[in-house]
């Protein structure tokens, strides 16, 4: 029976999908700037895929929707209290 896995030419660790072996073949990279090349701009912490910095980033937008918990229904800003929402609520008349 053949075998599905996908083994890292360096170690020969094996994976039976293939993104898990390109994941995986970034930690051989000496290069530290190579090894997690996607940065978050807001704490600058850094990821190996870009698919990692984008869930990060949830954490931020959980952040400022704490921050600013009423939400303009007709443009999706969001401010710090209820007195600012409807001024700026003002602007769509």
């Amino acid at each position: 029976k053949s075998s599905n896995r996908h083994s890292c030419d360096i170690c020969g660790k094996s994976y039976t999908v293939k993104f898990n072996l390109n994941a995986h073949k970034l930690t051989h990279l000496e290069n530290e700037e190579e090894r997690y090349p996607h940065k978050c701009d807001i704490c600058e912490k850094k990821f190996k895929l870009k698919c990692y910095l984008k869930v990060h980033l949830m954490v931020h937008k959980k952040d400022e929707e704490a921050k600013r918990p009423h939400n303009c229904d007709e443009c999706g800003k969001r401010l710090v209290s209820a007195q600012s929402l409807q001024m700026h609520q003002k602007t769509h008349l």
